[in-house]
């Protein structure tokens, strides 16, 4: 059977946890009580092999369906198993692993300008204020420094960070037609994709070494520049896709309506090009009035369309821009005055009732640092498709403090609040 060698490097810190194995001590500022408290926290250590084969392969797995936006779920299925088994079809693809590195794994911590890491990671990362050395009481209206850390009072979670490059080295091998899938999905997870958690956002994000990854062109002593090489690459990858569609696909798919943008600027760190995407977003969706920066226009929509419907009795007449980025989506006033939860109902048939089916929707934008002869470009892909795919599945929500829901229900969001994320990259 045919057999290719690839290797993955991390462009970003990633967090890939495996199972809590204990605790950790953690001493930090609780504000209500004004006073520094310790406390016991589940710790999540990295994986001892850093990047497993088996989660590899359900990241691959999930660029491969990309490929078949025209698929009903159960073609789809079929399409997948070929290459990547099943319990009926067997194994699939073989994928093992070559060559662990050694690699830095502790938590992150940062100390300056956390709000747009913050912003990019909140769940691993979390504020913090510890305690420092010498730390006597704290002054009435004072407040310890803030950190940004993996580690804080809900989970103490490690990550792999990106010094000395580590190389996870990987070796497959399978049918002819197998081979060729994971070099497609290869090649979207090399322009696209990351690893482990908020990877949509950047963290985790995977440079891939392979020979089915086109090198730069040399012409002479001139070497392509990224958007030239970065734009060929895509070419090649959408050519991959079978037949794109016109239309929204029924889920996460490459199709005409899909968006590709890349940063005209490179950056000499992956913090700076983090850094670049929080900019973005408070250009479309923040709503940050401690900073200079006047409110986006769609948010301060979304938000009195929110602080309006959120009261007891107000009716829901449409779900907000901004949730079209994905779900949990709970916008509550920083006094706490008001909060409303939306989510995923149906009406039962029979009954009429408004059922909930969650409140978990993940995001179509995909935010990735791609690294091109030692600079950091921020690129972004919108995988645009139908929100739920099923028009029978609609928005509703409950307000804070209540048990039901409210008795409306409002069609999902369009895509306005992610195609004014994508213009930012025209500026």
């Amino acid at each position: 059977m045919p057999e290719i060698e690839f290797t993955l490097r991390l462009n970003t810190p990633a967090f890939v946890g495996s199972v809590a194995d204990g605790t950790k001590t953690v001493r930090a500022w609780n504000k209500k009580r004004r006073l520094f408290e310790t406390s016991e926290v589940k710790y999540v250590p990295v994986d001892p092999a850093g990047i497993r084969a088996p989660s590899l392969r359900g990241i691959l797995a999930y660029w491969y369906r990309s490929l078949f936006p025209r698929a009903s779920p159960e073609e789809l299925f079929r399409a997948q198993e070929k290459v990547f088994g099943s319990t009926g079809a067997g194994q699939g693809l073989k994928i093992r692993t070559v060559d662990i590195p050694e690699f830095k794994s502790r938590k992150l911590c940062f100390e300056h300008d956390l709000y747009p890491l913050l912003y990019l990671g909140y769940g691993p990362l979390q504020l913090l204020r510890p305690p420092l050395p010498g730390d006597g009481p704290v002054p009435p209206g004072s407040h310890p420094p803030q950190r940004l850390s993996s580690y804080n009072t809900s989970v103490c979670r490690d990550a792999i960070h990106v010094q000395g490059d580590p190389a996870f080295t990987f070796a497959a091998h399978g049918t002819d037609s197998q081979i060729a899938a994971l070099k497609a999905s290869l090649l979207l997870l090399h322009l696209f994709g990351g690893i482990g958690s908020r990877s949509r956002r950047g963290w985790g994000s995977v440079h891939v070494v392979a020979g089915c990854i086109p090198a730069p062109k040399i012409s002479g002593s001139r070497v392509e520049e990224f958007p030239d090489y970065y734009d060929r690459l895509c070419r090649t990858a959408v050519e991959h896709a079978a037949d794109l569609p016109s239309h929204l696909p029924l889920f996460s798919a490459l199709s005409r309506k899909a968006a590709i943008r890349r940063s005209k600027v490179g950056f000499e760190t992956w913090r700076e090009a983090l850094d670049d995407f929080y900019l973005r977003f408070s250009r479309t969706r923040s709503l940050n009035r401690s900073s200079s920066r006047a409110p986006a226009p769609l948010a301060q929509i979304d938000h009195d369309l929110e602080a309006r419907e959120a009261r007891p009795g107000a009716p829901l007449t449409q779900a907000p821009k901004r949730m079209v980025f994905g779900m949990p989506y709970y916008p509550r006033s920083q006094s706490g005055n008001w909060g409303i939860e939306y989510h995923r109902v149906r009406q039962d048939p029979e009954t009429g009732e408004l059922e909930s089916l969650g409140t978990r929707r993940a995001s179509p934008l995909f935010l990735k640092v791609f690294r091109f002869r030692r600079r950091y470009f921020p690129v972004a892909l919108a995988l645009k498709a139908q929100f739920f795919g099923d028009s029978s599945h609609q928005i509703g929500a409950k307000v804070k403090d209540a048990d039901d829901l409210k008795p409306q229900t409002s069609p999902p969001p369009d895509y306005t609040a992610i195609d004014a994320f994508m213009t930012t990259f025209a500026l």
